[in-house]
């Protein structure tokens, strides 16, 4: 049954109507939860229930709701529920009062036709108390000697089936256990407010899948997976940021930020120097053929013999064109 409370700003005419709630429909005893659905749409408003009473407290709880007494109207469609338990005790009809305050929050005022006050009534049929309710208190909840389920915190309704989350569960997700919610498949988040994506690697260090292979990464994080860890402060070119504000110092510097070197002893240099000389071989033997070359150091044998070979092909070449320019003159004279 859809009932609608305001419209253009303003409590519909027929809930003003003194006898509206003599036309509603008497609950049966086997509802114990309403279902309510609302939405503000365009406008802002707010809310507040001043009055959630039962008129016959010897047959019927007063009742209980699944949001705040007071806050916002949501701009999405949203689903809140009260719950309206029998005690058990008697059988009859009995009444629950509630009165409803709604206000525009642009003008602070409350809306034309509020507050809303009407009566809700339900049939409630009594049972044996200790048959009924001695397996039927859910989530450890215990049976009182008045045949009423005392549940744990966390936790109400007839039977102790609902929990309670103070935070309401948004985008159609559901509160399964105290401050939890189940959300549907296309929303995550504590309160299901963020919508899911699809990622083809799965988002790491906390991250989660908002959008197509876009992942929101916890404070500390970044990167499309949030595979990259954030130093506030660059480790700079003698480190590397390993974790959350965390350098790794290459060998032979130290610092929070890798900035200061290290006193190396006279073995850790010639170790060194050891190491430095394997590489350069190593690079060396990976060379092709052509391309390698001996180091030698100056003025060694080897390169006095070499410089000593090119001075004599100079000497060889500057005879050979003296010789040359004497056989010329020659022919010239004769």
């Amino acid at each position: 049954m859809d009932i609608y409370v305001i419209k253009n700003g303003a409590v519909v005419s027929y809930l003003q109507d003194a006898y509206y709630d003599t036309q509603l429909p008497i609950l049966p005893p086997e509802v114990d939860l309403v279902e309510l659905t609302w939405v503000a749409e365009v406008e802002t408003f707010s809310y507040k229930f001043t009055d959630l009473r039962s008129l016959d407290r010897n047959a019927l709880y007063d009742p209980l709701l699944s949001i705040y007494t007071a806050g916002d109207v949501p701009k999405r469609k949203t689903v809140f529920h009260l719950s309206i338990p029998c005690t058990g005790r008697v059988t009859g009809i009995a009444s629950m009062h509630i009165v409803l305050h709604v206000y525009n929050r642009m003008s602070g005022e409350s809306v034309v036709g509020s507050p809303l006050k009407f009566n809700l009534r339900k049939r409630c049929v009594a049972f044996e108390t200790r048959k009924t309710c001695r397996n039927s208190c859910k989530n450890v909840g215990k049976c009182g000697d008045d045949g009423r389920c005392e549940c744990r915190p966390g936790f109400h309704g007839l039977h102790c089936e609902m929990a309670i989350c103070k935070q309401r569960c948004q985008n159609g997700g559901v509160c399964v256990e105290p401050e939890i919610c189940s959300c549907p498949p296309t929303y995550h988040g504590d309160h299901c407010q963020f919508q899911t994506g699809t990622c083809e690697l799965p988002c790491i260090n906390g991250g989660t899948c908002n959008h197509y292979n876009v992942c929101s990464c916890v404070e500390g994080y970044t990167g499309q997976f949030c595979q990259k860890s954030i130093c506030k402060r660059w480790c700079g070119v003698h480190g590397k940021c390993v974790d959350v504000n965390l350098c790794e110092c290459h060998r032979g510097w130290r610092g929070k930020l890798c900035n200061k070197t290290v006193k190396l002893s006279e073995n850790d240099k010639d170790e060194n120097l050891s190491k430095e000389k394997k590489r350069r071989k190593l690079r060396h033997s990976n060379l092709p053929a052509p391309y390698r070359f001996e180091l030698k150091r100056k003025g060694s044998p080897n390169n006095r013999r070499r410089r000593e070979d090119r001075k004599r092909d100079r000497d060889k070449r500057k005879q050979g064109r003296d010789s040359h320019e004497v056989v010329e003159r020659t022919h010239l004279l004769q």
